[in-house]
Parts: structure tokens; sequence; C-alpha cells
């Protein structure tokens, strides 16, 4: 789900929540303590016995892993009327490609639906924005009635209009 807001003359679209960067560095956390405890305490043991070594850090290191790439990954969209400027933001802590438009490029908003064709699975709902060389989605969700209240708030914000 995607979470937005508004600083002023400012929208960002987020598609990674607060809530999972904080499950993340809860990983990062355990792995980083595991990882500490393996190498420098006899706290952790193996099965026989024996203070737990080098050989031992992969598993914590897999958490360690998992809860950074939670943490530092980031997905956006920002929309600055300030200066004009539509902006994605993709990748993994100091290394994110940005890619920019004009607001003025965008033409309409569009809500797209795709029906899920497994039984027990969800349909996905997905906002675009159209226009002059710009076919961008910016927002994501499951429940339908959300995503459509994003679009339409986004085509209000950007003055444009809602198809869907």
């Amino acid at each position: 789900m995607t979470t937005t807001t508004t600083t002023g003359p400012t929208l960002t679209l987020s598609l990674y929540p607060n809530w999972l960067r904080l499950f993340g560095a809860v990983f990062a956390a355990i792995g980083a303590l595991f990882v500490v405890l393996v190498l420098f305490t006899s706290v952790v043991t193996t099965e026989d016995g024996r203070p737990a070594g080098p050989a031992n850090v992969p598993v914590p290191a897999v958490f360690l892993a998992f809860g950074l790439g939670l943490m530092l990954a980031r997905e956006r969209t920002v929309l600055d009327r300030a200066t004009g400027e539509l902006r994605s933001e993709r990748g993994w802590g100091p290394f994110v490609g940005v890619k920019r438009w004009r607001l003025a490029q965008i033409e309409r908003v569009e809500l797209e639906i795709v029906r899920s064709e497994h039984r027990g699975t969800r349909s996905s709902y997905f906002v675009a924005l159209r226009g002059t060389g710009l076919q961008r989605k910016v927002i994501w969700g499951t429940d339908e009635a959300k995503t459509r209240a994003q679009a339409r708030e986004l085509a209000r914000w950007l003055g444009k209009p809602f198809e869907g």
C-alpha cells in the first residue's frame, strides 16, 4: 500500500511505509547482535557445546542483510509544485536512481484494475499518471475504495482529470 505525505507544495507517494522500515530495523538489530555474540563471546554455543565461531556467522548475517534491505529500500514519487517537477526515486541505500519529468507533461490520472486470476488472492489497483512521454504508476493498493480515493485526491492536487 502506498503512503501519501503532503509538505507545503510537495506531495510524496512512498511504496515502503515506516512500519516496514521498523520491521527491518528489528531484523537488523537481532542479526547484528548475534553476529557480535558469535564472533566475540562464548554465549552462543554449537550443538556439541563448543563456542560458536566465524563459521556460524552466515545465519545471523542473513537476518542482518534482510533487515538492512527493508530499512534502506526506497521507491517513491515526489511531485513538487515549486519546481514543477515529478521525480521518481528507486534504489537501495546510497544507490538511488532518479528519473525526472515536468508536471506539465501529466494529462490525466487513471485507475487501473488488475483482476486476480487465482482463487483466494486479491485484485490489485494501480494509479497511473499519463501524458506526453509519461506513463508512470505511482500508487498501488489492494483496497479499491482506498486506492480510488487516493487517485481522486492526487487528481485534485494536480488539477488534472481522473479516469477510472
